[in-house]
Order: C-alpha cells, then sequence, then structure tokens
C-alpha cells in the first residue's frame, strides 16, 4: 500500500517544481518535503494517471486520525473551507498517492497524526478521458455542421466574386 510511488501528472509536477522554486527562496518550512516528494515521484501523462490517485483538482475523502474530511485538492490557496491546498503539510502529502494509501505525518517536531487517503470521489483526468492525449479526435471530428449548412459552404467556397478582387488568397 505504502511502497506505491507518488504519482504525479506532468502538470502537476510543473506546479510543485515552480512552487519549490518559489520556496527555495523564501526558506519555506516544507522545501524539504517538497524535494523528497519530486525525487521520488514518478510522472506521468494525465491520460495514463490511474483512476484511485489524488491529483490536483480532485475531491478526495480522508482521515485525520479518526476525523473524516471531503475536500477538493488545490494547488496553492484554499479560498473554500472544503479546498485542502498543497501548501498544507497534509495536502501536500495527499497529492500523488493512491486510495489506501497511508502514514505516520509530522505535524509539528514533536507531533504527528496518522493520515489516510480513503478516496477519490472525482479526478479531473477521470472526468473527461482523452482531453489531454493528442491522439484524442480533434475538436473537427467531434463538430459536424448541418447539412444545409454544409452545401451552403461548399458552394461559397466555389463561387468567386464577380468585382475582380482577388481577395485574402492573393496577399
Amino acid at each position: 500500500m505504502n511502497d506505491d510511488p507518488c504519482l504525479l501528472t506532468t502538470g502537476d509536477f510543473s506546479t510543485l517544481t515552480a512552487l519549490h522554486e518559489q520556496w527555495t527562496q523564501r526558506n519555506h518550512h516544507l522545501t524539504r518535503r517538497l524535494r523528497a516528494k519530486l525525487d521520488a515521484a514518478k510522472v506521468v501523462f494525465p491520460d495514463n494517471l490511474p483512476r484511485d490517485v489524488a491529483s490536483l483538482g480532485s475531491r478526495i475523502a480522508y482521515a485525520i486520525g479518526e476525523e473524516r474530511h471531503v475536500s477538493l485538492l488545490t494547488a496553492t490557496i484554499g479560498l473554500d473551507r472544503d479546498w485542502l491546498p498543497i501548501t498544507l503539510p497534509i495536502g501536500l502529502a495527499l497529492l500523488g498517492r493512491r486510495e489506501g494509501w497511508a502514514t505516520h505525518l509530522e505535524i509539528e517536531p514533536t507531533r504527528s497524526r496518522f493520515l489516510t487517503l480513503g478516496r477519490i470521489i472525482e479526478q479531473p483526468e477521470a472526468s473527461w478521458p482523452g482531453r489531454f492525449s493528442h491522439h484524442g479526435a480533434s475538436v473537427e471530428t467531434r463538430l459536424r455542421l448541418p447539412v444545409a449548412a454544409e452545401t451552403r459552404t461548399s458552394r461559397a467556397k466555389v463561387a468567386s466574386p464577380d468585382d475582380g478582387d482577388p481577395g485574402p488568397a492573393a496577399a
């Protein structure tokens, strides 16, 4: 369970890398934990992220000791009380982890709590499969013009202007 690697999407890894640069300059207290996460992470394309892994934008159920929570895992701000930013030790620890992952998380130098990732309720990568893939359908193949509109478009391409102006094609 805890032997699984931390899986980060390319976007999540980029976010953490930028955050690490900022934190290093300010000597932030979580810089060491963030560096350890980046060093240990396995980076995957968003379409290859398993559905049971917490990524940025995922709604997750987790427990701190006996307290149960449901939150949206966010980047650097927590404007809503149900948001869990990765700028907090708990959010940073849960990012990239699979359902069932658990650890003793050091909250303060002399205090730790048992942290468990219960379930991924919603994950952006699973909500819209193929959106990150260049192999997915293109916009043109998904959107179809009505037959009447296709006919008008075809006629417009064939017809030439009578005023002798070659239009933008001559430029």
